[in-house]
């Protein structure tokens, strides 16, 4: 088995073999955490003059609310070498094993080690820095199968990030945040749901965005199909809508009152099917498959199962 590690401008890459790689939303080492309430946070973007980047910027300022938050370039890391510091930064990492390769991309969270942080020298082995947490991001095949590419990308992934957006980023650090304050390892990797925020979906309409249609086909690589609507839907108990990702993260952005969203993660061969308060950030159902490559019917039955039981 071969680990590719990728390190450009905006993508660090870690050897994250500590951190359960079976979830959409992963905390490690929590213990650490209380120290750094104290200091400061630091998000790696590539240039935070950008317009869209500034955008993101924004959402980071007005929902972490864990400790003090500031925005650098990679080359100024080793700048910030301290034990009370973290930093969120966009990560890939490719397993190759024979003649198949497996790439997860996500949004890390991490802090140096104590014998770098003691260190004088400016070079870094990110490697063997502390994981604290990760989401993992849906990307096209694209991306996945030259990770490099996301060098060139803005911050906003230039389309080819599906469940990443301005809307889809308040919820994820709400969310991380929330599992922060529970002061345990988390990994979903087991089905979780929370009965009462599902039972409202008998009469709330379940959004759903336009891309977990995408078809893949693991042998090729290719999207170009789609799942057909009314067949994953066929047994659907509720109502529920199809928006863009740029509606939805519109609109979970500006609505008054609390819907939920339906999310599908393709990360490696792992598949995560769940639905997100979109107030709170909160995940109220999640399923995970291996070896699943694309949303099918029995995901959808599962969930009305859950809603109506």
């Amino acid at each position: 088995m071969k680990l590719k590690l990728q390190f450009t401008f905006i993508v660090l890459a870690f050897l994250v073999s500590q951190l359960p790689l079976n979830g959409q939303i992963a905390l490690n080492n929590v213990s650490q955490f209380e120290k750094f309430k104290s200091g400061t946070t630091y998000v790696i973007i590539k240039d935070t003059n950008n317009i869209q980047a500034q955008k993101f910027m924004s959402i980071y300022r007005n929902f972490w609310y864990f400790n003090q938050i500031k925005f650098i370039p990679l080359k100024d890391v080793s700048n910030y070498k301290s034990e009370n510091c973290m930093f969120i930064s966009i990560n890939s990492m490719t397993i190759s094993s024979k003649n198949k390769k497996n790439t997860n991309i996500f949004l890390t969270f991490w802090a140096f080690d104590t014998k770098t942080v003691n260190s004088k020298s400016t070079n870094i082995d990110f490697v063997k820095q502390v994981q604290l947490g990760r989401i993992d991001l849906y990307t096209d095949f694209v991306t996945l199968d030259s990770p490099s590419k996301i060098s060139t990308y803005k911050y906003s992934g230039n389309n080819h990030f599906r469940n990443w957006g301005l809307g889809y980023l308040k919820n994820y650090l709400q969310e991380f945040q929330r599992l922060i304050s529970l002061k345990n390892n988390v990994a979903l990797t087991k089905s979780k749901h929370n009965e009462l925020q599902l039972s409202f979906l008998k009469n709330k309409i379940l959004f759903v965005p336009e891309y977990l249609f995408t078809k893949f086909d693991h042998k090729t690589g290719s999207e170009e199909d789609f799942v057909d609507e009314i067949w994953l839907f066929e047994n659907y108990a509720g109502k529920y809508k199809v928006l863009s990702s740029k509606e939805l993260n519109n609109k979970i952005l500006t609505d008054k009152h609390p819907f939920y969203y339906l999310q599908y993660v393709k990360s490696g061969s792992n598949k995560f099917v769940y639905i997100v308060n979109s107030h709170t950030g909160e995940i109220v159902y999640h399923k995970q498959s291996n070896r699943s490559y694309n949303l099918e019917q029995k995901d959808i039955d599962r969930i009305t199962e859950k809603i109506h039981q």
